[in-house]
Order: C-alpha cells, then sequence, then structure tokens
C-alpha cells in the first residue's frame, strides 16, 4: 500500500468521508442526452479567483474548498488557460496532487482560445493546432490524463467548424478529451459547430453562457431557447452578477444604482417570503435554478462557508410569481441593443448601463456581455 505519512493518512479518510457522507443537497444532472450527455452537479464551482488563494495557503487552501465542495455535492469544475494566465489550473493541479483520488471526483471543464499575446491586440484562435497544443498544456498543469469538457472560450469570426471538429474527435480517441461544448457562443455559431460535430458521430454536451438577474439576456435572445430546444443544459458564469474583466460584483457590491437597487430589493422581498434564514444571494442563484433550461449557475466564490451558503439555494421553492417579480425588477429589454456612447466603447444600452450606473469608482461603464470584438474587450467567463 502507498505510504502518504501521517498528514497524507488523515487527508484521505478526510476525502473517504466525503465520498461516502457527503450531505449536500446539489442533485445530479445529465447536462445532454444520449452518450454526448455528461452526468455532473445542479451547480459548478468558477476558477477564476482560485489564484487568489495563493495568499492564504495556496495548494492546501484550494483542497480544502474542493472538500467543501464534495461535501455539498459540487463535483463541477470550470476553468479556463486564461484565469489568472493559467495560474489556476496549475494550482488547481497541486491540490489534486496533495489528496490521492481528488481529481476523478471531479468533472473538469475547461476553456481555451483566448490568445493575449505581447502585442496590443487580443484574438481568438480555434485553429486545431491551438486546441491541441492546449490541452496538452492544460493536463500536464492538472497533472491528469483526460480533461472532461473542452470548450472554445468565445466565438472565433474565423472558426473553422470542420477543422475543430476533426481535431476533437482525435483529441476523444486518444482518450485526452471526453466531451465537448462552447463557450459564449450565439445559436448561429452553436448550430454550425454542431452541425459539422453530427456529421463525426458527436455531439455537444453543454454550452456555456452569461446569466444572472443582472445580466438575463440570453433568456430572450434565442440561446435558452435553442438549447432548450436541443436538450443541452447551459453553464452559467456571472450567476451572481459578477464582472470578470473588473472583478467586482455588478449587482451585490453596489446597492446604490438605480437599477441594482431595485433588483436587490426584490430578491430581498422574495427572500423574505422564502423563510427568516434566507438570503438575497441564495435567492439569485434559485432564480436561475428555477428556468426549466436546467441552467447550472457556477458559483465564483473562493470563500468556504458562502460557498455552502449559495449551494443551500437548490433547497428553495420559487413560485412563478416570485420569479416574475425579480423579472420585472431587472426590466431589460428582450432585444439586446449595443450603442457607441461619446467615449467611444460600445454599451449594452438594453441592459441600461449607462455611464456610473452602477456607481464605478473609475468614472466609467464596464459593458456586459459581448460587443464588436474590435471595440470591446474580449470575455473571459
Amino acid at each position: 500500500m502507498k505510504e502518504y505519512g501521517r498528514g497524507g493518512l488523515i487527508a484521505l479518510l478526510v476525502l473517504l468521508a466525503v465520498v461516502f457522507e457527503a450531505q449536500g443537497d446539489v442533485k445530479r444532472i445529465k447536462l445532454a442526452p444520449g452518450p454526448s450527455g455528461m452526468e455532473t452537479s445542479q451547480i459548478g464551482l468558477g476558477g477564476l479567483h482560485f489564484a487568489e488563494l495563493q495568499a492564504s495557503g495556496g495548494a492546501t487552501a484550494l483542497r480544502d474548498l474542493l472538500l467543501v465542495a464534495l461535501q455539498n455535492n459540487i463535483t463541477l469544475l470550470d476553468l479556463a488557460d486564461i484565469y489568472a494566465y493559467n495560474t489556476s489550473a496549475e494550482l488547481v493541479g497541486q491540490a489534486f496532487a496533495l489528496q490521492p483520488g481528488l481529481r476523478e471526483r471531479f468533472q473538469i471543464v475547461y476553456k481555451t482560445g483566448i490568445v493575449f499575446p505581447d502585442a496590443p491586440v487580443q484574438y481568438l484562435d480555434s485553429s486545431g493546432q491551438y486546441v491541441a497544443n492546449a490541452v496538452d498544456i492544460a493536463l500536464a498543469q492538472l497533472g491528469t490524463t483526460y480533461i472532461d469538457v473542452l470548450m472554445p472560450h468565445a466565438p472565433d469570426p474565423l472558426l473553422d467548424a470542420t477543422e475543430l471538429v476533426t481535431t476533437f474527435k482525435k483529441l476523444k480517441s486518444e482518450g485526452k478529451v471526453r466531451y465537448f461544448g462552447v463557450a459564449n457562443y450565439p445559436p448561429s455559431k452553436l448550430s454550425l459547430l454542431q452541425a459539422a460535430m453530427e456529421k463525426q458521430q458527436l455531439s455537444l454536451t453543454t454550452s456555456e453562457l452569461e446569466c444572472s438577474v443582472l445580466t438575463p439576456t440570453a433568456l430572450f435572445d434565442g440561446r435558452l431557447d435553442e438549447l432548450q430546444e436541443l436538450g443541452i443544459a447551459p453553464l452559467a458564469w456571472g450567476p451572481l452578477g459578477g464582472d470578470p474583466l473588473a472583478g467586482v460584483n455588478r449587482l451585490f457590491n453596489f446597492p446604490n444604482g438605480a437599477r441594482q437597487g431595485r433588483i436587490l430589493a426584490a430578491l430581498q422581498e422574495v427572500a423574505t417570503e422564502m423563510g427568516p434564514d434566507v438570503t438575497t444571494d441564495q435567492v439569485a442563484v434559485a432564480w436561475l435554478l428555477r428556468h426549466p433550461s436546467r441552467i447550472v449557475p457556477l458559483l465564483g466564490t473562493v470563500n468556504a462557508y458562502r460557498l455552502r451558503w449559495q449551494a443551500a439555494a437548490t433547497n428553495l421553492h420559487m413560485t412563478r410569481a416570485q420569479w416574475t417579480q425579480i423579472m420585472g425588477a431587472s426590466a431589460v429589454s428582450q432585444y439586446r441593443r449595443w450603442e457607441q456612447l461619446n467615449d467611444g466603447e460600445w454599451h449594452d444600452v438594453a441592459n441600461d448601463y449607462q455611464k456610473n450606473t452602477y456607481g464605478s469608482p473609475l468614472g466609467v461603464d464596464v459593458p456586459v456581455g459581448f460587443c464588436d470584438f474590435t471595440s470591446c474587450k474580449l470575455p473571459i467567463g
């Protein structure tokens, strides 16, 4: 039997306790029908902020957070090569190395394709060579032999669907990737890639997109409708209104914003109706879970207590009236309109984001979602 030492043996016993005595209520779902549908948890853990744990224990702190996730039956990990410039993936690999058998308990979603070169131009690369190389790097950093779900991180205007799918099939045959998805794809690009995959006897297992009560555009632009038609459950980044570009929460950190104030008031009213211990962040997660497209919220916290608390949203039952009340407070147009304001940047006017709407300390608007890639920063959710 492998020697782990006293500390390692204690950690192993903790893992076994987690495996056999998990207390969480997060249910399991199958992301898509048929053999392309991976089974995972109804709530996921996003890795964008994992690198912040470097200052408070590093890999050990992340290992402990992952164990808390398992205690709550959360087994989906969302990663990307640009999260902290790949240091998040490295830290996950170090955490896995501390705990024998830990990696096998999780389903890893890994996104790639957003390139940050030394030149001032950011661009997308969905070429077969780039994606294959990115997978090899990820496997080495994570210390694993396979990735559960591989995704192009954003819709590449130069996407060659046939080339990308050929790479997908090769990676699957080599055992390096088990399932495939897309992130931040509009319906047209998703349909293009899905059609190319079907020709190779493959199919998408999920699609990751931005969705929250603050940014619910996916409910109205056809993305959730298409996924529901296909039977594919979406993953939702920023489920509480987090902004990966600015590193702040656009909803809870700016309660004095006109729109944020309306939403927070509605969340509080519904929380009060649900029970004395229910909080607004739990209601915001429950609002997503109530949607029939089977949204999987990706919680971005690195705080173990907050992770447990927000995961408990799966126990809440939200009525149609309560869901509609919150949607009404969000007051988002059903049609997204991007306009170039006098600062030269593109702004999501449909989501009512004007300068200083949410009290930005920089005095400028941070666009929500996506716009013309030549005029706006690339999304990194």
